[in-house]
This record gives structure tokens, C-alpha cells and sequence, in this order.
């Protein structure tokens, strides 16, 4: 996997994530969390990917200004939106 952080202008904090699982093909991972800096508690998480078909908040936890996502599957990527 590789992965981009970008904090955006009005506040949100943006992770794009790469799949990098390669067999004849992506390898779609599961059971996939994601951890990184926010400069505050976010109200919500939200992960967006041109393979779903529409975006999915889910669960996070929040401790000394890191989140952590509960991504479930990682296809091709995605964009992790911490808001």
C-alpha cells in the first residue's frame, strides 16, 4: 500500500490510499484500519472510491490527535475523509 495526507483548507484531513496487492489483478485487502494525524477530534469519517457506489462513513476513535478508521476492504483505493 502507499498513501498521501493532505489537510485541506477548510479543515478536513484527506488520506488517499493505493492497493498495491497485485495477483492477475488487484487484490482487494479486508479487514483494513487506517491511522493518521488530525488537528482535532472529527465529527465524522467518511471513505469514498470510484469501485463503491456511494461513499460509507464508518467507525473511528479518536486519541492524542490521531484517528483511526475501520476501513473494511480496500479495493483499488480510496480517500479516507476525516471531517
Amino acid at each position: 500500500m502507499s498513501h498521501n495526507l493532505v489537510r485541506l483548507a477548510d479543515g478536513r484531513t484527506v488520506l488517499h490510499v493505493i492497493n498495491h496487492e497485485y495477483s492477475a489483478g488487484v487484490v482487494e485487502q479486508v479487514g483494513v484500519t487506517a491511522s493518521f494525524p488530525v488537528d482535532a477530534s472529527p465529527t465524522q469519517v467518511t471513505v469514498a472510491s470510484i469501485d463503491f457506489e456511494e461513499d460509507r462513513v464508518v467507525p473511528f476513535s479518536y486519541e492524542d490527535g490521531v484517528v483511526t478508521a475501520a476501513i473494511g476492504a480496500l479495493p483499488v483505493s480510496i480517500a479516507i475523509v476525516a471531517e
